[in-house]
């Protein structure tokens, strides 16, 4: 009898083990990052005509292939890449890593952007600034140059920016991260009237109103008042977007609230 209830706990633990492997192969083949380029490519341009000075930063040209296409991002030192390009790419005859502008897709020139990654067919450029704990991203279409989606993703206290996690959900690709969206108004000082707006302006459920940090002098328990408190709030909240349509929708999730820079 005690031999046979071994088996059975055992069998329990093995199924219970194999399920949990399972699920987390399910995890690991539906949710990765940014495509891997097939090839990068740094061209030395020599010293910075911004830093001549010996030590001084040099210019680079940065290439990113990938299967249809190459991204190309010139970088002279300063904030943000003097331009980035999306260039049609032949997997048997690679296109050449040089400054030239021959038969772009797209180029956009200095706009404090880097190439953040590829997903797909699509090309993700990220501002060099961050405000508000908020940064900037762009998406195009490496066909068209067109730019089909922008929004703001959340930095952490530490500095590190939140990923995009993508998924496949049937046919299509879904990305998550962190929204950031400023209000203009301040919660701790005006509080219910605050928080309806910002509820109407993201479409976010009714739901209890989020403490904010970071106002100076402000004590969450007594709610007593401060001049920090005129600062504008800033919340942050999860959502996917579905590829290709960049459809957004609201995930349910904590609502987190900070002020303003």
């Amino acid at each position: 009898m005690e031999r046979m209830v071994s088996v059975v706990r055992f069998a329990a633990i093995s199924f219970c083990v194999c399920f949990f492997v399972s699920l987390f192969a399910f995890a690991q083949e539906q949710t990765d990052s940014f495509d891997k380029a097939i090839k990068e490519t740094v061209v030395d341009l020599g010293p910075s005509p911004y830093y001549p000075w010996k030590g001084g930063r040099h210019s680079e040209l940065r290439c990113f292939y990938f299967q249809k296409f190459m991204v190309k991002q010139l970088d002279m030192g300063q904030k943000g890449a003097e331009w980035i390009s999306i260039v049609p790419n032949d997997l048997v005859h690679l296109t050449p890593c040089n400054r030239k502008h021959a038969g772009e897709n797209f180029r956009r020139d200095s706009q404090g952007e880097y190439f953040a990654g590829a997903k797909g067919s699509f090309v993700f450029l990220e501002d060099a600034d961050c405000f508000d704990r908020g940064c900037p991203f762009a998406v195009f279409d490496s066909y068209s140059g067109k730019k089909v989606f922008e929004d703001q993703r959340r930095l952490s206290p530490k500095g590190k920016i939140s990923e995009i996690v993508f998924a496949k959900s049937g046919d299509l690709l879904v990305m998550h991260y962190p929204r950031v969206v400023a209000a203009e108004c301040s919660l701790p000082q005006q509080k219910s009237e605050c928080w309806k707006q910002i509820l109407t302006s993201t479409g976010l459920t009714p739901q209890p109103v989020p403490k904010c940090t970071e106002y100076d002098g402000f004590n969450q328990a007594t709610g007593s008042d401060t001049d920090d408190l005129r600062d504008p709030s800033v919340v942050s909240f999860p959502v996917e977007v579905t590829i290709p349509g960049f459809h957004v929708h609201l995930l349910p999730g904590p609502v987190s609230c900070w002020a303003a820079d």
